[in-house]
């Protein structure tokens, strides 16, 4: 399988940041400049004809965690909602939310949420993916997706882009984690709405998620050829 790793860039005052090297969560504002923007082509091909159902599919679903084994991340029948925050180790909208995705998972762990995080691009080998978790201090569960299935079941296309869960298998909600990053270049300087916590919220509830899809600004998740 050749992987083209296509980039989503960001601009944070003024200065342009992509799926390059990235700094620790602190220090994601101060990237170098990356030129290329991906076309729409390049998002939406990597959804088409999916044809899947997500709450039949689910129990056939297999990915791998770091150490090659296969796992079901639907497994836990005990699970009050199944979350996933897609990543990549090199961008750095992902690095930024790491503080936030961290605290998400120990806000949530005890409410018996599965927290998962997903590694997208299959390029990205275990001993990378253990690093990037150590340095960003996650504790979250790892799995890698080298064949886009949960890509394809959560029809995602942009790291970092969360996908909830219902314990029924509905898909609840997928889109950003909060509104701090509102386009290319344009950033608060805190968010004002937290969308991912407030679904997780709602589903423990037995509530419906008001707004069930949200835009991701990131970057894009390598495309399958």
């Amino acid at each position: 399988m050749k992987i083209v790793c296509r980039l989503a860039v960001l601009v944070l005052g003024g200065v342009c940041v992509g799926c390059g090297d990235a700094k620790p969560a602190e220090n994601a504002r101060a990237q170098p400049a990356v030129n290329r923007q991906p076309t729409e082509a390049a998002q939406t091909s990597i959804v088409r004809d999916r044809g899947l159902s997500t709450a039949s599919a689910r129990g056939a679903i297999r990915v791998v965690d770091l150490e090659g084994h296969s796992v079901n991340p639907f497994g836990d029948a005990d699970a009050k909602a199944v979350v996933f925050v897609f990543v990549c180790t090199d961008c750095p909208v992902v690095n930024r939310y790491a503080p936030d995705i961290e605290r998400l998972y120990e806000a949530y762990r005890q409410k018996h949420v599965a927290f998962w995080l997903v590694y997208a691009d299959p390029r990205e080998e275990p001993a990378k993916i253990r690093r990037h978790l150590k340095e960003y201090g996650y504790k979250v569960a790892a799995l890698r997706d080298p064949e886009y299935r949960l890509v394809k079941l959560c029809r995602v296309t942009k790291t970092p882009e969360a996908v909830l869960f219902s314990p029924e298998g509905t898909q609840a909600y997928r889109g950003r984690i909060d509104d701090r990053f509102t386009d290319y270049g344009k950033a608060r300087s805190a968010p004002s709405r937290e969308d991912l916590r407030e679904a997780i919220d709602c589903v423990l509830q037995g509530r419906p998620v008001p707004v069930a899809t949200t835009q991701v600004v990131g970057c894009f998740i390598p495309e399958s050829r």
